[in-house]
């Protein structure tokens, strides 16, 4: 799994004309039940590094990705504390989620078409933010490409999002504010200071 993404960071936009047959294989991949659920964060990440190859190409599999990047934002936004494991998967996923949604941001926003095709998709993701963001469980790196995301999102969208922005912002505001402050890991403190 780790070559695909390594594929797309080196090849860029020469990966476009193979683009369609491989989200095809992440998708069915995504989608089977049988599939260790131990690769799916790994395969969630792969879109979004396939996103910032192809740029604006990305916006062909968008939707359908989308549709598996809610369902696995769904599944990690509450979890069992009981189970350490199961708390460490959960965190992975939806590291992969955000991750995933970081890459498409930035691909399509690399053809100025970021406003055109993710807009649709804002909200849902702002909510899983604020749904993260009074979570105890999450870890450094997940409160880390939270704030960065939403950072993305006002670069890429600017005016667009301040709407779907300001119903979380009571949730999301105090997450970054909390992450500039000392005792966090710099590069959290780094990029909370930039999204703010």
């Amino acid at each position: 799994v780790g070559v695909v993404g390594d594929l797309a960071r080196n090849l860029g936009r020469q990966l476009t004309p193979h683009a369609e047959q491989l989200m095809v294989l992440i998708c069915d991949a995504l989608g089977n039940n049988s599939l260790s659920r131990e690769v799916k964060p790994a395969l969630l990440s792969i879109c979004g590094d396939v996103a910032m190859a192809v740029h604006g190409d990305f916006s062909r599999y968008l939707d359908s990705v989308m549709r598996l990047v809610f369902g696995a934002a769904q599944r990690c936004v509450n979890i069992e504390h009981d189970d350490p494991d199961q708390v460490e998967y959960f965190n992975q996923l939806r590291e992969a989620v955000l991750e995933a949604c970081t890459g498409i941001v930035h691909g399509l926003k690399e053809d100025n078409v970021c406003d055109q095709f993710f807009m649709a998709h804002c909200r849902p993701v702002l909510q899983f933010i604020a749904a993260l963001a009074g979570n105890e469980d999450r870890t450094d790196d997940v409160t880390r490409d939270c704030i960065g995301l939403v950072g993305d999102l006002i670069a890429a969208l600017g005016p667009h999002v301040r709407d779907p922005l300001v119903e979380v912002q009571g949730f999301i505001l105090p997450m970054v504010q909390n992450a500039c402050t000392d005792g966090n890991p710099e590069d959290t403190i780094e990029v909370a200071r930039w999204t703010l």
